[in-house]
């Protein structure tokens, strides 16, 4: 490989990675703050709730470090060796995975929820499958990468992560409409109290929208832009969109 295509190599594969990592990076720094101030303000909730935070920030911190290692085995370890970029590496493999391991919990956390607001376990059910269902490609897809790491196959998989962005994309999109449907539904004729409701609305939208946005550009750009990893950008910030 000459100098002139390996630069563009570089730009279009290596680039995304530590653009991505970059923001990765410092998003974590973000959700730590929040982890310490949650922790540290000994809020009064249940073990379950505990559980799941403290879930969320042990994935958040190996997802960055599987990123870190991610960069430095493209910039530092294999620096300026094409050869490496014939297959994917094991940490790239990963992100779908990390992924949904984040997702998973908040959106049962949501669907639980939405079924006290409710008060209907059918509708709990069906979104819980509707997340499993999201998360299956995720897992199907890192295993099949793993398995199988060869670049020149790599149109095939990405049909399965297609649908892995979109059934979670739909989920999403589900439980925020839905959350917001019963909250305003729960609003009566004391102005506080819709207040309250009405704030409870706004940070649910505003907390829907990142996530919504990252995964709507995973897809349009993992469809549209193949011969580039522009995608990984946002993929590998999904997961930290749920903390």
């Amino acid at each position: 490989m000459d100098a002139n295509a390996l630069a563009v190599v570089v730009r279009q594969v290596i680039g995304p990675i530590l653009i991505g990592v970059v923001v990765h990076a410092s998003l974590f720094g973000v959700v730590v703050c929040q982890y310490i101030r949650y922790f540290t303000l000994d809020f009064k909730d249940s073990r379950l709730l505990l559980a799941t935070i403290a879930w969320m920030a042990l994935v958040d911190l190996l997802l960055t470090m599987n990123s870190v290692a991610l960069l430095w085995n493209y910039v530092i370890e294999n620096f300026a060796d094409p050869t490496v970029l014939q297959s994917t590496v094991w940490n790239f493999n990963m992100v779908p995975l990390f992924s949904t391991l984040s997702a998973f919990p908040v959106q049962v956390f949501l669907a639980n929820r939405v079924r006290k607001f409710s008060g209907s376990s059918i509708l709990f059910a069906a979104l819980v499958v509707l997340s499993l269902a999201a998360a299956a490609p995720a897992w199907v897809t890192s295993i099949k990468f793993q398995t199988d790491s060869d670049v020149s196959h790599r149109a095939l998989l990405l049909k399965i992560s297609y649908a892995w962005g979109g059934i979670s994309l739909g989920c999403d999109a589900t439980l925020t409409v839905l959350m917001t449907y019963f909250l305003w539904q729960k609003r009566t004729a004391f102005q506080r109290t819709n207040k309250i409701l009405n704030h409870y609305i706004q940070v649910g939208i505003q907390s829907a929208l990142p996530v919504t946005i990252c995964a709507a550009m995973v897809l349009i750009l993992s469809k549209t832009m193949t011969t580039t990893n522009i995608h990984y950008v946002f993929s590998v910030n999904l997961g930290r969109m749920y903390s």
